[in-house]
């Protein structure tokens, strides 16, 4: 870290989070390092106010400079501090605007369909993705609870495991059977958490659904290959000797009658004289 006096004014101002009053540049030890650019430019007096945040983390630095050596009255000294706290303001309210166009971007680019309810569970919120995969617009889902989506595959004590799980552990995730608008049920994996506010008191849900129709389909055509000739749609000899041997297997714990086969072995029956 550097020492306050090779750092000026503002850079001590802000190493000590606390006002820096030099009212001769040429007379202060922090200032010698830039003596000859401060004279090149005339300066020979630095009032440095830093602002700061709520958390009281300097954000940046107030300066005024003077071409004659000068110490500021206490009229001077409130209104820079005045203006130093309005900066501060200013300047977190630029960065929470820039924070808050970066979630929304983030919220309508995520890929996946994310939908924010309130503790009571109304809609209060979806990003395009949700539509795209639901077939709901914003305007049709609002105020309306997310169990409009619900495929009817479920029982009802797979919901209360659901809840109850949130409410234990603040998360849950599984995949789970819903149904679009136009009335197609689909498979999706479903993420929801609770969203805490400044106190840490549960405020929201929010539920992030991924589509896994293709992957479902993806898997269940590497099952049928794994079995069926993919030129013919035929089964394969994989297919045909694992169902002969579950037969030869069935037929070997089954009850022998007089008259009856006796089994070898596979494919081999010899029969009683």
């Amino acid at each position: 870290m550097r020492k306050p006096w090779r750092t000026g004014s503002c850079g001590t101002a802000v190493w000590l989070g606390e006002t820096v009053i030099v009212a001769d540049i040429d007379s202060h030890p922090y200032w010698v390092p830039y003596l000859e650019l401060t004279r090149q430019a005339e300066l020979h007096a630095c009032w440095s106010i830093p602002f700061k945040n709520e958390a009281g983390c300097v954000l940046g630095t107030f300066g005024v400079y003077y071409r004659t050596p000068r110490a500021p009255a206490s009229a001077d000294l409130e209104l820079i501090e005045e203006f130093a706290r309005l900066a501060g303001l200013v300047v977190q309210k630029v960065r929470a605007a820039d924070a808050l166009r970066q979630s929304a971007a983030v919220f309508e680019n995520i890929g996946d369909g994310v939908v924010i309810t309130d503790l009571t569970g109304s809609i209060i919120a979806i990003d395009s993705a949700y539509s795209a995969i639901t077939g709901y617009s914003e305007t049709e889902v609002l105020g309306r609870n997310p169990s409009l989506l619900q495929s009817g595959r479920h029982e009802p004590n797979f919901f209360q495991a659901l809840w109850a799980n949130i409410k234990d552990t603040g998360h849950w995730q599984g995949e789970i059977w819903n149904r679009r608008k136009n009335g197609e049920i689909y498979p999706q994996w479903l993420s929801i958490s609770t969203v805490p506010d400044a106190v840490g008191a549960p405020k929201n849900y929010v539920g992030v659904l991924t589509d896994i129709s293709q992957i479902k389909q993806s898997e269940a055509r590497l099952e049928k290959l794994a079995d069926f000739d993919p030129l013919t749609d035929l089964p394969n000899s994989l297919f045909v000797l694992s169902h002969l041997h579950q037969a030869i297997d069935r037929a070997g714990r089954a009850p022998r009658t007089p008259g009856s086969g006796t089994l070898y072995g596979p494919g081999s029956i010899q029969d009683r004289q």
